[in-house]
């Protein structure tokens, strides 16, 4: 009999994915999403036609409120929780408020409540953040794996690292504790700034907004920043991978492979050339005087970022997954400035 998986926040970046991954390999799915008639729930729907019209359920379902998860738990197997609240970056802009950060320390808390009163649950997989990883305390040159997490106190930290960590320390502590097995195996994903193909114009508002404002600054120079990217794609394989495999377990590291922004910058101009993109770094004096002007960096930002190549043990991620990055990064890049132009700038012609 087919299998069943519940996949909370389904209409979002990861979790459109993570249904298209799980109907591709027989998965009957249960996407919960809050708008059920959102472009991403719409996508979805148009994903199951070519499975069968059993294959998906659209349910309604709010992380923040209790017991919302508990009828789509019901007739499951599986969870795979992607649900989130997101907000990139260091940010000043008072419509981000640390308290509607807060909503995915609430949405863990309910999300561990309704599976606790789910006993028929084989395995819980649950995506968590880079953002619960990086520390304060730590050179440039420290090597990160599934022990270290963000110890920033809540007054010095950005709001969705924060509510990251304290979500995932939350699960972590509560499964070790269960002595009474009403909780099922629990697998935590950390991943890092996730790029590659998206259906719905919402999409672009999480870390593809960092290509998108890259797009859009038109500036002959950009900071010096590095960042990790996984293929949207190939995460959403990995946790489906995860639902089936006994030896995985406990907590990943899912960084994917590290560029900086210049080097985004050159396979930008060199496949979409209709851009105009930086050629230099600018010295780190000057960034830090834009960042005065500009609410998208704050020196808080900087200070963990700026020139700094993070490093990673990602050793018992491929001990567990037969080759994880299995998409070139060049070719995430190229898919996600595609998708840019013709999903959020719809009638673009790309260049590809």
């Amino acid at each position: 009999m087919r299998e069943t998986v519940c996949v909370t926040g389904a209409s979002g970046y990861l979790g459109t994915h993570v249904v298209a991954e799980l109907l591709s390999q027989g998965y009957r799915v249960i996407a919960s999403v809050r708008e059920v008639a959102s472009e991403g729930a719409q996508h979805l729907r148009q994903l199951a036609l070519a499975h069968g019209a059993d294959t998906l359920e659209v349910m309604r379902a709010d992380f923040t409120v209790p017991n919302s998860l508990d009828a789509a738990l019901a007739g499951s197997d599986f969870l795979i929780a992607c649900a989130a609240t997101t907000a990139l970056g260091f940010t000043r802009d008072v419509d981000v408020p640390h308290t509607h950060q807060d909503a995915n320390i609430i949405g863990a808390d309910n999300m561990l409540q309704s599976v606790k009163r789910c006993t028929h649950l084989k395995k819980v997989v649950y995506s968590s953040s880079m953002a619960a990883v990086f520390r304060s305390d730590v050179g440039g040159d420290h090597l990160y794996d599934e022990s270290d997490w963000n110890n920033d106190s809540k007054a010095n930290s950005e709001p969705y690292f924060y509510s990251k960590t304290q979500a995932e320390r939350l699960l972590k502590t509560q499964h070790e504790a269960d002595t009474s097995g009403a909780f099922p195996p629990l697998v935590r994903f950390n991943p890092s700034v996730l790029m590659g193909p998206f259906t719905a114009r919402a999409h672009q508002d999480s870390s593809i907004s960092i290509l998108r404002n890259l797009l859009n600054a038109r500036a002959s120079g950009c900071p010096r920043l590095y960042y990790s990217i996984a293929d949207v794609r190939d995460v959403a394989r990995i946790y489906v991978e995860a639902l089936r495999n006994p030896a995985v377990e406990g907590r990943y590291l899912l960084p994917g492979k590290s560029i900086s922004l210049l080097g985004i910058a050159a396979v930008v101009a060199q496949h979409f050339p209709m851009y105009k993109m930086p050629r230099r770094e600018l010295k780190g004096a000057m960034v830090y005087a834009l960042a005065a002007h500009n609410t998208g960096l704050t020196t808080a930002y900087l200070d963990k970022f700026l020139g700094i190549e993070h490093r990673f043990d990602d050793s018992k991620l491929k001990r567990d997954f037969c080759d994880p990055y299995r998409i070139d990064l060049v070719q995430t890049l190229i898919d996600s400035v595609t998708a840019i132009r013709t999903v959020a700038q719809p009638g673009v012609q790309s260049a590809i």
